[in-house]
């Protein structure tokens, strides 16, 4: 044990790590770290560097459990055990490099201050598959210290200061005590399938997504546009209301949570009228082109004109390029020799 905290470069190390993963295949989060039941038999030693303040789960209690995240994500929850008072606690990720030494570096939450009970502190930590959670404790010195609560007088225990590589078990006055901290990791989300594919450019469209770990969406999005709205229903699967679209096109659909984003390349087609300039047409190719722009013939209108312009489109509404809901109608004013007449 001594080797590896030296090798770590950390200020100590707690032993007992519990890996909790819920079974479920739509759970969003791991708990990776020490149980939270208190006491706990203390099996651990800790070890002091001079200068660091760090504290770091290692020994493994539990047939099957792990110290590190099995998954790369996002740390979004992390908790502490009733005996932690005073602070600043924070938590802190470590790596492992490239020659198999864990190391310590600058993903870490904002300080607290406990004052009683347990805490859970939510925050944002990125975390990858293989690394461990570490707790940096307050220091005198250079010197880690912890304030616990004395069962008995009502009064604190505070570990006191060590010598470098120095060895300490604590024996308190009833059992003995485990420093208990864990993180809840969550893995970015799936997205698998998405249902219906098709919907109109006006928006509105109620589509369900597929997928795994959606607890916590922050956004749902098709291509660069905001759903209207969107419902976690459970962590494999969510609804969201497609937004209107300025254009006929097929777009990614992307689910974001604090853990990251999946996308759904060109998964949403959405139709509509583009409407097509049929300013100078005669009125049955007007139509046909119309119609081949999945819109509808709408009025048509009749007015005076020139000799050359007798028969054709005049004016449409609404303007060539314009694109709306699909069958919607174009109206049109086609030119006639006698005012009045109308069709």
């Amino acid at each position: 044990m001594r080797g590896v905290a030296q090798q770590w470069g950390l200020a100590g190390v707690v032993g007992v790590v519990l890996l909790a993963c819920a079974c479920s295949a739509q759970a969003a989060t791991i708990t990776v770290g020490s149980p939270m039941t208190i006491p706990i038999p203390e099996k651990s030693r800790v070890i002091f560097k001079s200068g660091l303040v760090t504290i770091a789960n290692l020994a493994l209690a539990a047939p099957g459990a792990r110290a590190t995240s099995p998954v790369s994500g996002t740390v979004v929850r992390w908790r502490m055990a009733a005996n932690y008072l005073g602070g600043p606690y924070a938590l802190r990720v470590l790596r492992l490099d490239s020659s198999g030494t864990f190391y310590w570096y600058g993903a870490i939450s904002a300080p607290v201050w406990p004052t009683s009970g347990p805490q859970t502190i939510t925050t944002n930590l990125p975390i990858q598959a293989g690394d461990l959670i570490a707790l940096e404790v307050p220091a005198t010195n250079g010197i880690p210290f912890l304030k616990i609560p004395g069962s008995r007088s009502g009064g604190y225990w505070v570990v006191p200061p060590m010598s470098e590589k120095d060895f300490w078990a604590p024996q308190f006055e009833d059992e003995e005590w485990e420093y208990g901290f864990n993180a809840d990791v969550q893995p970015p989300p799936v997205l698998t399938t998405v249902s219906p594919t098709i919907g109109t450019v006006a928006g509105g469209t109620t589509v369900t997504m597929t997928g795994s770990d959606f607890e916590g969406t922050t956004a749902v999005k098709f291509g660069n546009t905001p759903a209207q709205s969107f419902a976690v229903n459970s962590g494999g699967q969510l609804t969201a209301v497609a937004p209107t679209s300025v254009q006929v096109s097929t777009v990614a659909v992307s689910v974001t949570t604090l853990a990251g984003t999946a996308s759904l390349p060109s998964s949403f087609t959405y139709r509509g009228c583009v409407v097509p300039n049929v300013k100078g047409r005669k009125l049955r190719g007007a139509k046909k082109v119309i119609r081949a722009a999945n819109c509808a013939m709408g009025h048509v209108d009749l007015r005076k004109s020139g000799r050359k312009k007798v028969g054709r489109i005049l004016v449409q509404q609404p303007t060539a390029g314009t694109v709306t809901s699909p069958g919607s109608k174009v109206t049109v004013v086609r030119g006639i020799r006698l005012p009045g007449h109308r069709r």
